[in-house]
């Protein structure tokens, strides 16, 4: 059996970018997949969202603004998976991105870390016309 993933999304007021990314990680090849978000009490709809996307993903709603290092530690505290892929919820990722990540990290067992490339997308998550990388990874 694969291994499996847990995708975690911490948000505060991301109500603009939140469903297209919810969508691509729910369009993944991979799987199992699952989805952990933490809202940092956001006041911009962005609950709203979430709640379409109901049982499929496990929801932490705090009554603050944790800040996104600690509301990061609380959705991974609520993973079961064997990874996790830490995202941010402007971001929409290609349907084989985490089969990639995955695919790459089993390549040895003593790998601990992987990370893609960020690339450019326009307002709307969209990818531009001629790829452009962002960064590769921290």
């Amino acid at each position: 059996m694969p291994a499996s993933v847990c995708v975690t999304i911490v948000t505060h007021n991301s109500q603009r970018y939140l469903e297209p990314c919810l969508r691509s990680v729910f369009d993944q090849t991979h799987r199992p997949l699952e989805v952990a978000v933490v809202d940092n009490a956001s006041a911009d709809g962005t609950r709203e969202i979430l709640a379409r996307f109901g049982g499929r993903i496990r929801m932490i709603r705090n009554s603050r603004n944790a800040g996104f290092a600690a509301a990061q530690n609380q959705a991974i505290a609520a993973s079961r998976s064997d990874w996790v892929l830490v995202l941010n919820p402007d971001v929409a990722l290609q349907p084989d991105f985490v089969h990639r990540l995955v695919e790459s990290a089993e390549v040895d067992g003593e790998v601990g870390t992987v990370c893609g490339r960020l690339l450019s997308a326009g307002r709307d998550l969209n990818p531009l016309d001629r790829p452009l990388i962002d960064s590769a990874g921290i």
